[in-house]
């Protein structure tokens, strides 16, 4: 045992880092498994049975911070100090962090680096916004924010307070290469975004990491005139008209008109509100905005209402029998879009039911002189830039007419002289 404590003094003398001065120390419980024995350890080298030449498979990170004992037995993965020179590495690393004012032991102690593990938080994230939103909404974040926490974690990153705009860079870069639509890519960014912001809120990370922005083309909006609609109106059966000319006259969404009760139909008032919404078959009682829209009941509109009320077999204003027979108390996503395809293909006419009730009705108003706020209320927008969309596309068609004349000016422009004053 002399030798041990001679060979400890010199190596000492050389590494004044590892003396007894240190704060932070490297220890283990174990014994020797052949003598029982305590091991020694020899600094910067390792711990060692000069007896019986062994040593041992575990160790542990000792020190006093803040007046507190810590030990850690673990580094920032989770990994067990197996090795001396893996808990040399760590012991080094965490004197730094001390001795530069940044040393945090919740990110070494186990049961504080449970509490900041990337599974653990997004499976805390999602059990509230289950509850807050609709199941269609609920889903694409789900998707979306495992898709992110798969690639952080294949990059090493375990921590949430580890993530570096390195890695959400790298991840955001990664989509591009898997023919993912530019707005799914912006998609995924936006609620990667929303949880980092959530555990910022939270106090769980003090700094935002950076997410590199993604930029998304404005789609071309499409849409038909009143004239089309009439045409497409005129192939739909008279038995499924009802519902389709309600839709296309307030430019409802599909889903809202689907859902629409009879308690919420004031004939003495002259007007219906909109307060449900159906989703991936799931009837809710919020409009996709989270606002109740109260709208006129329009005289044509009246008069096809009262005589379904009078003919009352639902709870729904719109119910429909098959051709077989069958009674449908109100109809599906899947059924209207069917009888609107066969309709299109009558008359040649190509366009989604959305575009051919929301955008249509819009830019029509808009061509009548309508402001976006009216528009915006009619089709219960939140945001007036959303409407804006339908008079870019305006803007479009008259610089499409202007190009085309050409006789706009034929004036020369005016030679304005610099004043060099």
């Amino acid at each position: 045992m002399n030798i041990i404590k001679v060979f400890k003094r010199e190596i000492e003398k050389l590494n004044p880092s590892d003396s007894k001065k240190r704060k932070v120390k490297i220890r283990t419980k174990e014994k020797c498994p052949k003598c029982g024995g305590k091991f020694e350890e020899i600094p910067g080298v390792a711990f060692l049975c000069l007896k019986c030449k062994t040593t041992p498979k575990r160790y542990f990170i000792d020190l006093t911070w803040q007046k507190k004992r810590i030990r850690i037995y673990s580094d920032k993965s989770g990994q067990p100090l197996s090795s001396y020179e893996q808990a040399r590495r760590l012991a080094s690393h965490i004197q730094y962090e001390i001795d530069h004012h940044i040393f945090d032991p919740s990110l070494y102690v186990a049961s504080d680096l449970e509490k900041f593990r990337i599974e653990y938080l997004v499976k805390k994230y999602l059990s509230e916004k289950e509850k807050q939103l609709k199941y269609s909404a609920f889903r694409k974040k789900k998707l979306w924010l495992n898709k992110a926490m798969e690639a952080l974690l294949s990059q090493g990153v375990t921590d949430v307070r580890e993530i570096r705009g390195i890695h959400l860079n790298d991840f955001i870069n990664s989509l591009y290469s898997q023919n993912l639509a530019p707005k799914t890519i912006k998609n995924i960014r936006t609620e990667i975004a929303a949880f980092l912001n959530w555990c910022h809120k939270l106090g769980i990370i003090k700094e935002l990491p950076y997410i590199p922005e993604v930029k998304v083309p404005e789609p071309a909006i499409q849409w038909i005139s009143k004239e089309d609609q009439e045409k497409i109106l005129s192939a739909i059966p008279e038995e499924h008209r009802d519902i389709f000319v309600f839709i296309l006259t307030y430019g409802l969404r599909p889903s809202e008109a689907r859902a629409l009760k009879w308690d919420c139909v004031f004939f003495k008032d002259e007007l219906f509100v909109i307060k449900r919404n159906f989703s991936d078959g799931k009837l809710y009682e919020i409009t996709k905005e989270n606002k109740w829209k109260a709208l006129p009941m329009i005289g044509p509109i009246k008069k096809m209402l009262l005589k379904r009320a009078k003919n009352k077999q639902s709870e729904f204003v719109f119910w429909y029998k098959s051709s077989t027979g069958n009674f449908y108390p109100y109809y599906g996503e899947t059924k209207l879009r069917r009888i609107w395809k066969k309709a299109c293909k009558k008359t040649g006419i190509h366009i989604s039911l959305y575009a051919g009730s929301r955008h249509s009705k819009a830019m029509q108003l808009l061509q009548q002189g309508a402001s976006y706020e009216q528009i915006g209320a009619l089709l219960g927008y939140s945001s007036p830039q959303t409407t804006r969309r339908y008079a870019r596309l305006k803007a479009e068609q008259v610089r499409s007419l202007l190009e085309k004349c050409s006789n706009i000016i034929p004036f020369p422009v005016s030679n304005i002289k610099e004043n060099r004053s």
